[in-house]
This record gives structure tokens, sequence and C-alpha cells, in this order.
């Protein structure tokens, strides 16, 4: 059950960075991780905002349409603090779609959400 809830956060997060303009907030939090490997950076990240969607009390609030600007503003600070450019979203599509099927990624988010 947890292994499809994983996959169903990291599903959303793809989505969600491919065609619903996620990466366009113009505030962004100073980042706190600009060095290491992609891969793992990219990981934490994506453990954090799935931590973030997780303590959420009511999911499919959090998710909707007029919670979308608010979320887009957060995950936008998370994916920043950890070295990526948010406002490229050329580059944020193509590194969701470079790490999608990458099953040291999501064995990652999996072990990462453990601590949530």
């Amino acid at each position: 059950m947890k292994k499809i809830f994983v996959f169903a956060l990291f599903s959303v997060f793809v989505l969600s960075a491919c065609g619903a303009n996620v990466f366009d907030a113009t505030e962004v939090g100073a980042p706190v991780q600009v060095e290491g490997d992609e891969r793992q950076r990219f990981i934490d990240a994506t453990v954090e905002m799935s931590c973030m969607m997780m303590r959420a009390e009511n999911l499919s609030e959090f998710l909707s349409a007029d919670n979308r600007p608010a979320v887009n503003k957060q995950l936008d600070e998370i994916y920043k603090k950890y070295g990526f450019d948010v406002d490229d979203s050329e580059a944020m599509e193509a590194l969701s779609k470079k790490y999608e099927n990458d099953d040291d990624v999501v064995e990652g988010v999996q072990l990462g959400l453990l601590d949530c």
C-alpha cells in the first residue's frame, strides 16, 4: 500500500512539473544544499515535497485548483532550495523525465518517506 502511495505522490510531482506550470513562482528561498549528486538532490527535494503533501490535513483540498498558486510557490521554494533552476520550466520538465523511471530514485524516495 505504501509503495502505491509513493508512486502516486511521485506521479503527482511529474504531472505537476510537466503540465501545471508548477515552477513559475517569483519568490524562492535561499539554497540550503547545492552541492552533491543531482540525483540525490532530486530525491531529497522530492521527499521533502512528498512529506509536505502527506502532512496535509486534506490532500484533495491541498491539491485543489484554488490552492494551486500556494502549492506551486511551496514546490518552487523546495526545489530552489536544493539548487534547481525552477524558473526554467523546460529544464525542470527534462529533470522530471530523466528520473521518473529511475529505480534508484523511486527507492530513494520510498526510503526518505519513512522519516516523514
